[in-house]
């Protein structure tokens, strides 16, 4: 790991997707949330939302040494799955388009690195977060799961040290 490693999450979403970013000597975390206004149902509305999205979120990530995105999460319930996922290539595919390295990362791995367990509630692993960082501003769900992201990571590129036993078996079942 040198000195300029970035550790970044991505929580990928049309609404409000979650951004965060770790960097090494020091260790610094910040977080960000990108907020969209719904589009007007329409073609082009849902293209210029979708499109409005990865113009805001790309550029934050370049430059990444790693990337951690939470990937689908094939068994929820909701709307504008076809847009999600959309949004979720589009911005990924730039980005490993541009050599930044990126690990895909199940939301059951995620709740099992922020709290010990794979079927935890989104005010669980805000919590768990939280406690890992103390002094970061973490707005909403939304950052935090990106920040649980960019943890993990950071843990993988080696600038966090402190490594619990459920940090291990969530990295284990990661492609990195």
């Amino acid at each position: 790991m040198g000195s300029s490693s970035l550790a970044l999450g991505l929580d990928v979403a049309l609404t409000a997707t979650g951004i965060a970013t770790i960097t090494a000597s020091p260790v610094v975390a910040c977080t960000y949330v990108y907020r969209t206004t719904p589009d007007d149902g329409t073609l082009i509305g849902r293209r210029d939302r979708i499109a409005a999205v990865v113009a805001s979120v790309v550029p934050v990530c370049t430059g990444a040494t790693l990337l951690a995105v939470e990937g689908p999460s094939y068994h929820s319930i909701g709307g504008k799955s076809h847009d999600r996922s959309g949004l979720w290539w589009a911005i990924v595919g730039r980005l490993s388009a541009m050599g930044i390295p990126i690990a895909e990362i199940p939301p059951t791995v995620r709740m099992l690195w922020a709290c010990g367990t794979g079927r935890a509630s989104k005010a669980m692993v805000l919590s768990g977060v939280r406690d890992l960082w103390p002094g970061v501003a973490i707005a909403d769900d939304n950052a935090g799961d990106a920040l649980v992201l960019a943890s993990m990571a950071a843990q993988r590129l080696g600038i966090l040290g402190t490594v619990l036993p459920h940090h291990v078996r969530a990295a284990r079942s990661v492609r990195w």
